[in-house]
């Protein structure tokens, strides 16, 4: 999977989480001891033990613990995107995750440990100081529970990002969008073909659950190709990125190819389970639209201009020209001449849309087995 700045950040954000907790953990504990040997008059002096555990090398330890548990914390997360463990739902996901964690946490504690040892750190009679005392196990279970708070805290605010979308709740938080900004941004509606025939064969339940098995899919995609989900509505999902990201890499018709892909390699459990195979239309504008956030209760970021009205009238288009990703001539023009690339672009005519006053350029996006001619510049014309 394509490592994005997007995953760069989140590994950072999880690292620095764990680093930052241990060794305010570490510095709340010694600051507490030290304050209350300060106040009773009590002399640590040639005692070990405590002077170990006061010593400012402490920090260091806890520093160590949080960055093993940092990429431990990575590795399960990266995993679970693999295993697909959001299927499971918000809630059980951040149990099944936690779970994980936890015997991660085990196993990490026994690791700094040994590195600790092997650097002679702890006195010599550290065990049988503290093997199987009482406070030892009191001490255990403190840092047990904290480390379960840590742990759910952490995967809550993980599952929220997921939830919400990188790019929504940085947005949130930084209040960017609270009045209106002009972006420039490419929109991909993605529809199910026959979507009334497979409702009326399944019925809405069992319909219901398999357009959740083909979100399911779509998201799983979303991270590789950069992109965001707009919104959700009935069979069609509208993903959007900024022009430039759109267009890097050709994310816009590459997601939907390999969504394409994902559901042939799926095809065995579509058939068992609905006795057919989905298959998606999809219509891709570009150009400046508002932004805005919207809304106090279930807040939302909203997306307002004729971008993504054209958008959708392209896919709509699919059915008529029999073609499954049709793109605006003003997208085309942004991809400019891109060679050595596995697409040709049809040109499939100057098309009057569906409420639109004046034509628009249409494009149909083919990949190049698929392609019966190609003309000079890798457009085919196809006369409307």
């Amino acid at each position: 999977m394509r490592y994005t700045r997007s995953n760069f950040k989140i590994d950072l954000f999880i690292i620095m989480y764990w680093v930052i907790s241990m060794i305010s953990m570490t510095m709340l504990v010694m600051f507490s001891i030290r304050g209350f040997l300060e106040f009773s008059g009590i002399d640590i002096t040639g005692n070990s033990l405590a002077e170990m555990y006061l010593a400012p090398s402490q920090y260091l330890e806890s520093g160590l613990f949080g960055i093993f548990f940092g990429f431990w914390f990575i590795i399960v997360n990266r995993l679970s995107e693999q295993w697909r463990l959001e299927r499971l739902g918000f809630g059980r996901t951040i149990l099944a995750k936690s779970g994980i964690y936890l015997l991660g946490f085990a196993i990490i504690v026994l690791l700094v440990y040994q590195i600790i040892n092997a650097l002679d750190y702890y006195p010599d009679e550290f065990l049988s100081l503290v093997a199987f005392g009482s406070n030892l196990k009191l001490m255990m279970g403190g840092v047990f529970f904290s480390m379960i708070v840590l742990i759910l805290l952490l995967n809550f605010i993980l599952q929220s990002i997921k939830n919400m979308g990188n790019y929504n709740l940085e947005s949130f938080l930084t209040g960017k969008y609270r009045k209106p900004v002009v972006e420039d941004r490419t929109f991909l509606f993605l529809d199910l073909k026959g979507s009334t025939s497979h409702a009326e064969k399944l019925g809405y339940l069992v319909y219901s659950q398999m357009i959740k098995d083909c979100m399911d899919d779509v998201n799983f995609l979303l991270p590789r190709y950069k992109a965001e989900v707009y919104q959700y509505v009935g069979d069609e999902v509208v993903i959007t990125w900024k022009t430039d990201e759109a267009v890097d890499n050709l994310n816009f018709i590459e997601i939907f190819y390999a969504f394409e892909r994902l559901l042939e390699k799926r095809a065995g459990h579509y058939k068992k389970k609905y006795d057919m195979f989905p298959i998606f239309k999809a219509g891709a504008n570009s150009g400046r639209v508002t932004a805005t956030e919207i809304g106090v209760v279930n807040r939302d970021l909203a997306f307002h201009g004729d971008v993504l009205n054209t958008a959708a009238r392209l896919q709509e288009q699919c059915n008529k020209l029999e073609r499954r990703l049709l793109m605006s001539g003003h997208l085309k023009h942004q991809i400019g001449n891109m060679y050595s690339i596995p697409y040709d672009f049809e040109f499939m005519g100057n098309q009057q849309l569906k409420g639109k006053h004046d034509n628009v350029d249409v494009y149909a996006v083919v990949e190049k087995q698929e392609a019966e001619q190609i003309s000079i510049d890798g457009v085919r014309i196809v006369n409307s």
